[in-house]
């Protein structure tokens, strides 16, 4: 070994330069779904990315149990988990870009008896450092930065799924609360229209079939509430897994309108890609970009430098001050024959990005569909509940009638069930209907995108 003096600027520090052979990435490809997500003429512009839950929701209630959520929900602790996991993985790949420096020490006794021990010391250092000369561990690293955030992604769709879920099933216990409220009051309306009929039966104006029909209905709407009641409960547990607290206690709504910002339906098919698992695809197909030069890389051949720089003296007091050796070894290994092996990790590698590309495809049309459908229920929605609203004032006129002709005797008790009946299911129905127009308006904002900032 030959003595080193001074190494000022080493040589591996200045061969870090190196050329990919990962194909280039190119912008997503918009084109295979139509431009616009609705056939509307006036076309809008909307970013719902920068639209947090916060701003969307204005149910003080709400807000609190989705904060909640996101701190004590188990899917988004897993979710964070995978993502630092993946963190620690891109950095466990990026460190082989660096130099591997690694120190060592030993003390070597040697004699020929317990008189004559002789002591050895040893200090030194070794490293290695691969000169990425044709980008594998550059690309090696931003295949795993691409997982990554990929990974990442997958994360913040956990987060707007759980946001999704706590919404819808808020809005649902709301909903059957409404649903329970109004029973209560057609029971009250029943109990009144029974004590008329007992009033009316002793008197002899009206007849035990009429009696019993009332008494029928009564029990009936009693059934109901009893079914109200448990789909109450059933929806509160929903309520109670999802933020993760079983002591949870939840406050009746007057007031429905519990959204703040209205979605157009004329919005450009680009708002798409600012979804996460269009993201997440996007990333991956970046990530196997990356492997097909990893792949290409393993054609070319290999530097590296080694070497090390050690001192020894039988003293240790005169350890540092010792002869100081050095070595330095530069290696270069050539790919030659290794039955095909290359050249089928490439042809995998070009497979894989294939299927890459086509799920990415698959997704953007997944979420083309899922938005456009979305759009049509809420018009659709939208429709249904004016017809309904212009339903229920025929049939509350007809109620009003039908009470008014059975006291003048022109008309029948049935009359009054049926449009009883009537007005409590068309009652019933609209609340369904603003449940489903809630609930439709959260899955259109989590589907554009929205709802990741808070």
């Amino acid at each position: 070994m030959a003595k080193l003096n001074l190494i000022s600027i080493p040589l591996f520090m200045v061969l870090t330069g190196c050329i990919s052979l990962a194909p280039k990435s190119s912008d997503p490809n918009i084109s295979i779904v139509p431009q616009y997500l609705s056939h509307s003429e006036d076309h809008t512009s909307i970013d719902l990315s920068d639209i947090g839950w916060r701003c969307y929701f204005k149910d003080e209630q709400l807000i609190s149990l989705i904060e909640m959520a996101l701190e004590n929900n188990t899917d988004i602790r897993l979710a964070t988990l995978k993502t630092l996991e993946s963190y620690k993985q891109y950095g466990v790949a990026q460190s082989s870009r660096y130099p591997q420096v690694d120190g060592q020490t030993s003390i070597q006794y040697a004699g020929q008896n317990r008189d004559e021990t002789s002591k050895n010391y040893n200090i030194g250092a070794s490293f290695s450092f691969e000169i990425d000369l044709f980008g594998r561990l550059k690309n090696l690293s931003q295949s795993q930065l691409e997982a990554y955030l990929a990974t990442e992604e997958a994360q913040r769709n956990v987060y707007l799924l759980l946001v999704s879920q706590v919404a819808q099933a808020y809005f649902n216990e709301q909903i059957i609360v409404q649903k329970i409220a109004t029973a209560d009051k057609q029971m009250e309306n029943y109990q009144q229209a029974l004590a008329l009929i007992e009033s009316r039966l002793i008197s002899g104006e009206s007849t035990y079939l009429d009696y019993e029909q009332a008494r029928g209905m009564l029990e009936s709407i009693k059934v109901s509430r009893v079914e109200l009641l448990q789909e109450q409960q059933l929806a509160h547990h929903t309520l109670q897994n999802l933020v993760n607290r079983y002591d949870l206690t939840v406050k009746p709504v007057t007031d429905l309108n519990l959204i703040n910002v209205a979605i157009p339906s004329n919005l450009p098919s680009t708002v798409l890609l600012k979804r996460p698992d269009i993201q997440q695809a996007e990333h991956q197909l970046k990530a196997s970009n990356a492997d097909i030069g990893v792949a290409r890389a393993a054609f070319f051949p290999s530097i590296s430098l080694t070497g090390g720089i050690s001192n020894a003296s039988t003293e240790l007091s005169d350890l540092l001050s010792g002869a100081t050796l050095w070595d330095l070894a530069p290696k270069i290994s050539l790919p030659i024959f290794k039955g095909g092996q290359n050249k089928f990790n490439l042809d995998i590698a070009n497979l894989r990005q294939q299927q890459t590309a086509i799920t990415y495809e698959k997704t953007l049309q997944a979420a083309f569909k899922e938005v456009a459908d979305l759009l049509t229920l809420q018009q659709s929605y939208r429709q249904q509940k004016l017809l309904q609203e212009q339903y229920l004032s025929t049939q509350q006129n007809a109620l009003s009638l039908s009470q008014q002709g059975y006291l003048s005797g022109s008309a029948s008790y049935l009359d009054i069930l049926d449009a009883q009946r009537n007005v409590f299911t068309t009652e019933l129905t609209l609340l369904t209907l603003t449940q489903n127009t809630l609930a439709n308006q959260v899955n259109l904002f989590v589907a554009l995108g929205g709802g990741w900032k808070e």
